[in-house]
């Protein structure tokens, strides 16, 4: 593995960058196949060798440290390259029959899965959260107003990169609003997730009965109390 990176401060530590780019080489890259004909047993194998080249910088940023010292912006970008450089023994079930291939199964050869994407891959990812801290009168405490957003492009969760289990391009909003009393170590937050009440998955697998799939949560809203004493 190989890695380069910065890091600074500018106007006054207003302003902070960091950043990155990376290669890594992986060999025998762990997959699993999972087949209800076989009683829903999950079997691990060593797959092929890959290569993950990639950049990453994020910032930190107080826009109007004279205006609005309270307000920041927290922002980040993930760029992946991700192949299976070597995978020639490829195991999986067909998408039409639902047949296994691979090395052990009966009819079906193998597939090479080299320069397939590597799973849980996107190719990008970015986040952005804005914040505003308000310190109120007489020592009330303070509050702080936030909100998230969240882009990622997709991926596969199988080596074989099926359609059946893609993850495509998705986006997430959310937002909170906290107040913290520091006397009393509490502090309570009103919150919102998934806002845009975006339909993606937590995981997936592709079985020889077709594509077994889990939703991550819909859009929620909760209220969190913590005390510290």
């Amino acid at each position: 593995a190989y890695e380069i990176g910065f890091k600074g401060s500018w106007l006054d530590n207003t302003l902070s960058l960091e950043g990155a780019v990376f290669y890594t080489e992986r060999e025998d890259i762990i997959t699993a196949i999972t087949s209800l004909a076989s009683g829903g047993a999950v079997n691990f194998y060593n797959g092929g060798d890959g290569t993950i080249k990639g950049a990453e910088l994020s910032v930190q940023a107080q826009p109007m440290p004279n205006l609005n010292p309270g307000l920041a912006v927290i922002a980040g970008a993930t760029y992946l390259d991700a192949k299976y450089s070597n995978y020639a023994e490829g195991r999986g079930f067909d998408e039409g029959t639902g047949l296994p291939f691979g090395p052990d199964a009966v009819g079906l050869p193998a597939r090479d899965f080299s320069g397939n994407d590597i799973v849980n891959a996107p190719d990008w990812t970015a986040s952005a959260t804005v914040l505003q801290y308000l310190p109120l009168p007489n020592d009330w405490g303070n509050l702080e107003l936030a909100a998230d957003a969240y882009y990622n492009t997709g991926y596969y969760f199988s080596a074989q990169n099926t359609s059946l289990v893609e993850q495509p391009k998705y986006y997430l909003i959310g937002a909170r609003i906290g107040y913290f009393y520091e006397p009393y170590g509490l502090q309570i937050t009103l919150y919102g997730e998934n806002l845009s009440d975006e339909r993606y998955y937590s995981s997936a697998v592709n079985l020889d009965f077709g594509p077994g799939r889990t939703l991550a949560a819909p859009r929620k809203y909760g209220l969190r109390a913590k005390w510290t004493f």
